[in-house]
């Protein structure tokens, strides 16, 4: 199953989203927050949407409080929930050291609201 591969834009055909390993070298000066995405669909949302799949150990992602299934709300305040994935992940990607805030939901759309401040760093992990 593809990851990441962020060149790619048939958004169906990815299985999970490797953030930051999936990284076209293009793109080396930024990076992600260690998260692997699951690509899902929620009824009454427009495009696809995010949730947490697994984390790269060495990330300030395993530091925080993050859950498996946990749904992508906002990124920076940005409310993500029904965005074309390319453009979550272009929130997502910043400068290396860089702060970046998530909203996520837990136990479903409706579900309790959990925020978390993540740092970007360049990954050693390769999934």
């Amino acid at each position: 199953s593809p990851e990441g591969g962020l060149g790619c834009c048939d958004v169906p055909e990815w299985q999970s989203v490797a953030f930051p390993t999936g990284v076209p070298k293009s793109r080396s000066p930024t990076c992600g927050v260690g998260i692997v995405w699951r690509v899902a669909r929620a009824p009454g949302v427009p495009n696809d949407i995010l949730v947490v799949d697994a984390f790269d150990p060495n990330s300030t992602a395993a530091e925080a409080d993050l859950r498996q299934g946990d749904i992508l709300s906002r990124v920076d305040g940005i409310d993500v929930i029904g965005m074309p994935v390319p453009s979550v992940a272009e929130n997502i990607f910043g400068p290396v050291g860089t702060p970046v805030t998530l909203t996520l939901l837990r136990g479903g759309l409706g579900g309790q609201i959990v925020i978390v401040q993540l740092e970007r760093r360049e990954t050693t992990s390769t999934r």
